[in-house]
């Protein structure tokens, strides 16, 4: 990569020739031990500018930077598009603060030998920082900078323009030894090569499981098995984006036109049987996609990374993999290290500093008993155990828990954690977003969609999208994450924790209490045992979960009650159509979990009842049968009672208009017609039996 001519030009600056000396002999140093580090460079724009020209032109050098003034520097947004890049240097420029995440996408892209700079100001915990600012708001106190700056100071990583040079001869490099390869494989990928090789002639096996930190070999291992299978087998790769298949992709060659990469969601869309998938970063999916996607396949590999930036794969592992059958299973891990090499310094203290791996607490199956109480954010940065404690119940509870989390956690002031102790030990965790309050104008605003400020995310879900106009301007609490132990799970510590909850914001006097999350027929039930209402479904997707999102709240006031009751006349009104329309894609697990949430009822006249004995024991037509049986299906709430089979057509088709050729069953028009006709005479005759 070459100079950036925009760079500013050395001018005065003071000893910068005995830094750049010193710095190369400190990178010979790297390359010897096979070691890599972080080097905090703290002083004025000109002298970091300096470093970062001269490293430029020293090595391969990975720039990321928000300053456009640097053209040859990627964008921080743009971060996750080159994973899978390697570089001797990678320079984060800190000018505008710390995103943390992309911090950690840096590291990953150093090879051993490496070395990350971070350039910053020459006051650090004073500079200005775009990403310490929550809803509008910056932190009260940077907790989460003072904590990782004193970190880097105990390693002697902190290089200041104006300091001693010698801190570089403190910073110890113990040697480190690199993966031994083999037919272009490390040792240890090639042994799981030809685990996977065995499993894909094996019948019996139909998921092969591979799990791995960052930087072993999973993605390349992914490409290389694609390439070594037959031509004549027909190959999907997937992954939540394309971009993290960037490294697999790269392994095949030009002309293996039977590798094809398919979005997940048109996957489950398409329908169409597959012989061999190959799922990256399979963590970031909801499990609901994941088993629509094993059902097509008859064979997957599922492979995950295990604790990282892009969302960990603790909780993947917990929970989805251990809900498979065993003896179709086959499980493998790689945790030799191929960028790197073994013990690497830079991956011990990122692992430790952000808890990107932390050790499994054993919990009992059973508690004697339970305390709830909130935690201030003064204690988590006095009593990084308890905080340690925390983080690693979200990483093992949930898919998407990232390094910008703890930062959040820390020092966001519109945050309020509640956390389940038993015996001194963190069971369970609840956090809490303050939203709304926003002025009646801007609350306009964002109705019309021409604002969006930072944060209150259901406040403006409810007021952009629901159109409830004046709902921002109510306060409210939102429910952002609920955790327990997993060992725990379904005996009521998460309905503990919310009880608590809903008492808190009684309290403190908020209007009402609400979550938004991706729709699961898993999830719905806790939320309905709650007493919340369902009173917004998301038309698109989200980007991490695929899924629609929809919106729960639980009203504590009366203008808040008030205020939803057109909402839920809407929704009363409108379903029959959302479902033909933007859910028809939704999962029919989903759907009858969201009637049974809703429990929305219509009323039907003689006439119609007529209608549908005719559909059920006649041959009334279903284009003209269709919008009664729709109405008639969501009211009675009796899709629960079919099997799975049933179930699903009379979603798929009745509730949701599926084309008859794309059904899960595709038993052809006339027997599909024939089954619905059963299904509803069946639903009718239940419905006698308890009138």
């Amino acid at each position: 990569m070459k100079a950036n001519s925009n760079i500013v030009e050395q001018q005065n600056l003071p000893d910068l020739q005995q830094v750049f000396e010193r710095l190369t002999t400190f990178f010979e140093r790297l390359q010897r031990s096979r070691q890599r580090v972080m080097l905090n460079y703290r002083g004025s724009r000109d002298w970091r500018h300096a470093i970062l020209r001269q490293q430029l032109e020293a090595r391969r050098t990975i720039v990321f930077s928000d300053d456009e003034t640097l053209p040859a520097a990627i964008p921080f947004s743009k971060a996750a598009g080159i994973l899978g890049s390697e570089a001797d240097c990678v320079v984060y420029d800190g000018a505008s603060g710390i995103q943390i995440d992309v911090l950690c996408m840096a590291a990953g892209l150093l090879r051993s030998g490496g070395c990350l700079l971070l350039l910053t100001s020459a006051e650090s915990l004073q500079a200005a920082d775009r990403y310490g600012v929550w809803q509008g708001a910056a932190a009260a106190q940077p907790c989460f900078l003072r904590y990782f700056f004193a970190r880097l100071e105990v390693q002697h990583w902190v290089l200041r323009e104006s300091g001693r040079l010698d801190e570089l001869d403190k910073i110890e490099l113990p040697s480190s030894s690199l993966a031994r390869f083999e037919d272009g494989m490390g040792e240890q990928q090639a042994r799981v090569f030809r685990q996977l090789q065995r499993w894909w002639n094996n019948s019996r096996q139909s998921v092969f499981v591979l799990t791995a930190d960052r930087g072993r070999g999973k993605s390349t291992l992914l490409g290389v098995f694609a390439r070594q299978l037959d031509a004549q087998t027909p190959i999907v790769i997937t992954a939540a984006a394309r971009s993290q298949l960037d490294m697999a992709l790269r392994q095949l060659d030009q002309h293996q036109d039977h590798v094809r990469f398919i979005a997940p969601d048109e996957i489950i869309r398409r329908r169409q049987p597959i012989d061999c998938l190959l799922i990256d970063e399979a963590a970031m999916l909801p499990p609901t996609l994941l088993q629509q996607c094993l059902a097509l396949a008859r064979k997957t590999v599922l492979a995950t990374t295990t604790g990282g930036y892009e969302g960990t794969g603790n909780g993947f592992a917990l929970k989805f993999v251990q809900s498979l059958p065993v003896d179709g299973v086959v499980h493998a891990s790689l945790q030799q290290p191929i960028r790197w090499g073994e013990n690497d310094v830079l991956e011990q203290w990122m692992n430790q500093t952000l808890f990107l791996k932390l050790p499994e607490k054993a919990t009992p199956a059973m508690l004697p008993s339970v305390t709830i109480r909130r935690v201030e954010k003064k204690q988590l940065a006095q009593d990084i155990t308890l905080l340690e404690s925390i983080v690693g119940l979200l990483v093992s509870a949930h898919y998407r828990t990232r390094p910008s989390d703890l930062r959040q956690l820390m020092e966001d002031g519109f945050q309020q954690i509640l956390i389940a102790e038993s015996e001194q030990t963190v069971v369970g965790v609840l956090l809490l977003n303050e939203e709304g309050d926003v002025e009646p104008a801007l609350s306009q605003q964002i109705f019309m969609g021409r604002r969006r400020p930072q944060g209150h995310l259901l406040a403006q879900m409810l007021t952009a999208q629901a159109g409830v106009r004046d709902f921002a301007c109510l306060r409210g609490l939102r429910v952002q994450r609920v955790a327990v132990a997993q060992t725990l799970r379904r005996q009521g510590i998460g309905r503990q924790l919310m009880t608590q909850a809903i008492a808190l914001a009684q309290r403190q006097g908020h209007d009402y209490i609400g979550s938004c999350f991706a729709i699961d027929a898993t999830v719905l039930p806790f939320w309905q045992a709650l007493d919340f209402e369902l009173v917004h479904i998301a038309a698109g997707k989200g980007v991490s979960a695929m899924q629609q999102t929809v919106a729960v709240i639980k009203p504590l006031q009366p203008d808040c009650d008030r205020l939803l009751n057109d909402q839920r006349a809407k929704i009363k009104q409108y379903l029959p159509v959302w479902l033909m329309g933007m859910c028809r894609e939704m999962g029919w697990r989903e759907v009858i979990a969201m009637l049974n949430f809703l429990q929305i009822r219509y009323d039907f006249n003689p006439q119609e009842q007529q209608e549908l004995q005719a559909f059920a024991e006649g041959y009334r037509g279903f284009e003209y049968a269709q919008p009664l049986l729709q109405r008639w299906l969501i009211s009675t709430r009796k899709l629960t009672a079919l099997d799975d089979a049933d179930a699903r057509l009379a979603v798929q088709k009745i509730l949701q208009n599926n084309d008859w050729s794309s059904l899960a069953e595709a038993v052809g028009k006339k027997q599909g017609l024939k089954n619905l006709r059963r299904i509803i005479a069946h639903l009718l005759a239940k419905q006698a039996t308890h009138e």
